[in-house]
């Protein structure tokens, strides 16, 4: 299990590893290939750019409702299956979940914050066939699921007339359902 503290970036408990953030060997841990499941603790507010990017076994990421953003490239290159996206997130970076080739079930909590889809978010995330994009969404990267080979079916939760127009980068073009 890897989980985050206050003071550090993270710990391996099971190696009994402090990584700070600019100790030499945070990438060695950070590549580990037994991480597979990752518990945030309560009370983080961000996940930093490429916080768990290529962590390639892993299958668990818990996100607790403290979490404001993710950054860049946060999740990506993994073995996650499902991600459940708290309310109290506001933010989303580019390719956070770039190359989750696994990730099937993306969940948006009801009343989340985020009001932009950003750039190659879910690129590349071919076990994807179905999303369904908040109302709280305005705004859509560019090709924020570009790659995503089975992706049939994008749901956005608002009306035609004020639902986010952009290039979502999925060839071929995917159903748009509109849910309100």
């Amino acid at each position: 299990m890897l989980y985050f503290n206050e003071t550090k970036v993270c710990c391996d408990m099971a190696q009994k590893e402090i990584i700070t953030e600019n100790d030499a060997t945070a990438l060695d841990l950070l590549t580990n290939e037994n991480v597979t499941s990752v518990e945030v603790p309560y009370g983080t507010k961000k996940l930093r750019d490429c916080a768990l990017y290529y962590l390639e076994n892993l299958q668990s990421v818990t996100i607790p409702n403290t979490v404001e953003s993710l950054g860049y490239r946060a999740l990506g290159i993994s073995k996650i299956e499902r991600i459940y996206i708290p309310k109290s997130v506001k933010s989303l970076g580019e390719q956070c979940f770039a190359s989750c080739s696994a990730l099937k079930e993306v969940i948006f909590e009801d009343g989340v914050q985020i009001q932009t889809l950003p750039t190659q978010c879910f690129m590349s995330c071919t076990s994807l066939e179905e999303i369904t994009i908040p109302n709280s969404v305005k705004t859509i990267g560019n090709r924020p699921f570009q790659g995503c080979s089975n992706l049939k079916t994008i749901k956005i939760d608002n009306t035609r007339e004020n639902a986010p127009n952009g290039n979502w980068g999925v060839t071929p073009y995917p159903e748009i359902v509109y849910l309100r």
